[in-house]
């Protein structure tokens, strides 16, 4: 459809904003269920009249233009939304690489000069719980630089035309916050947390057997972090269902999309799904009187703030006990639920430095405590678009999480005036939080987390 775009009529403006960015993460999730088909088809190209340079400048202009005006608010945020659709519209054939470049079958070797085909995706699965790790991440390595490529090629397009908009890329124009701040949190949090998980990975090496306790530390993590051994309570299928069954009250009368769910290949699988439930949760909540651009924003820390809450629920010895009906086990599984959660961070942490300077190298180590193969860089840990708001949100997360316990006791998960409480924080303006919100500095993250694996 070509829009006639007139900046008189907000209302219309918004309204196809909105309708964009849903179309957009519809395509996102057919992309990850068949990128070859979804790969054809260009969710932007409906919407090219609001995703264009043309209209950036015109938007900013009126918002720069009478700054004191009661609508320049409305104007900031639709500026900042069609400077995202803009970067999705170019990049968009880069994107659309990136996911077929990893489920592309590669011709790989196997033990004895045989050959099989594999993606990047299958190599993934067999590291994380086939029972050759070892060959798997060597198999992961010789098909790294393809897969860097592509994710390289999406950033270089998202910020030449970030450039050309004269937009400054980073922090400061993504959440408000300071740079250099947001670094430092991530980069303290990393040395803070290193001798302890060096404790939970030689604990953890004591307790595996021989062939799991011989693996590289950087496959040894990355195999406990599926928290495989926390599987008490979880039930036998991952599904909207069952995350509405423990949350219902707090989506009642909302339309939640929720992105595909993780397979559910260990405790850790649940635990993601928490944290998308509440991404989810914050993203549908915004009062429907508020414009679209008013209630969302493309780099918004809530959404991570409130996946992060939920999450932490799994690392609590009343929500094993009560929602998943853990019995004398529930402390053990809480443990481990906490041990996921810490490299969960240790992960946005080292992609917030690698996003901002740090060589690959130094970021690998900090966040392993070892060499991970050069042929790596770019493919994994990388950085992506949203880190810097990812990182923020799940620090404060945190603040959010003792914030309701404190108000509404350990169970607040089941209390009405939770839900009250968090519904009231959601439904109002994106604004209302983005500037003010509570960056946890990251020795204190680290202290959380400390506690919760004690």
């Amino acid at each position: 459809m070509k829009l006639n775009v007139d900046l008189s009529n907000t209302a219309l403006l918004d309204r196809e904003i909105g309708s964009a960015n849903r179309a957009w993460g519809d395509w996102l999730a057919k992309l990850a269920a068949d990128a070859g088909a979804a790969a054809l088809h260009d969710p932007i190209a409906a919407y090219r009249s609001i995703a264009s340079g043309s209209l950036y400048a015109k938007v900013a202009e009126r918002s720069a233009r009478q700054p004191d005006d009661s609508q320049a608010p409305l104007f900031d945020a639709m500026a900042r939304w069609v400077a995202e659709l803009t970067c999705r519209r170019i990049s968009r054939a880069a994107i659309a690489s990136d996911f077929m470049q990893r489920e592309l079958a590669r011709t790989v070797e196997r033990d004895g000069g045989l050959e099989e085909s594999a993606s990047w995706n299958d190599g993934w699965k067999n590291v994380l719980v086939g029972p050759n790790p070892t060959r798997w991440f060597g198999v992961l390595a010789s098909i790294a630089p393809e897969i860097a490529s592509a994710r390289r090629e999406t950033f270089a397009r998202r910020h030449e035309v970030l450039r050309r908009l004269g937009i400054d890329s980073g922090a400061d124009y993504e959440i408000g916050v300071d740079t250099a701040t947001v670094v430092a949190s991530a980069e303290k949090f990393l040395k803070s947390t290193d001798r302890l998980m060096r404790d939970v990975i030689k604990h953890a090496r004591s307790k595996a057997e021989s062939h799991e306790a011989s693996l590289s530390m950087p496959l040894f993590t990355i195999r406990l972090s599926l928290a495989r051994d926390a599987s008490e309570g979880w039930p036998a299928q991952l599904n909207r269902r069952w995350l509405e069954s423990l949350f219902m009250p707090f989506a009642a009368g909302l339309s939640l999309t929720l992105p595909p769910l993780p397979a559910p290949l260990g405790g850790s699988s649940f635990v993601r799904a928490l944290a998308q439930f509440g991404r989810a949760l914050a993203d549908a909540a915004p009062s429907p009187s508020l414009p679209f651009v008013l209630g969302h924003d493309p780099y918004a820390v809530r959404p991570h703030r409130v996946g992060a809450a939920f999450a932490a629920l799994a690392c609590t010895t009343e929500f094993q006990k009560r929602a998943l009906s853990v019995g004398r086990s529930s402390a053990d599984q809480s443990r481990i639920a906490a041990r996921t959660a810490l490299f969960s961070a240790r992960i946005a942490a080292a992609q917030v430095v690698l996003k901002n300077g740090m060589s690959f190298d130094d970021a690998a180590f900090a966040l392993f405590g070892a060499e991970l193969p050069r042929a790596f860089a770019g493919a994994w840990p990388c950085a992506h678009a949203d880190d810097v708001s990812r990182w923020v949100g799940m620090t404060s997360g945190q603040t959010l999480f003792f914030e309701l316990r404190a108000k509404f006791d350990a169970d607040w998960f089941r209390n009405p005036r939770a839900v009250t409480h968090m519904r009231s924080i959601l439904s109002a303006p994106i604004s209302s939080d983005a500037k003010s919100e509570p960056l946890l500095e990251g020795g204190a993250l680290a202290a959380v987390l400390e506690e919760a694996l004690a």
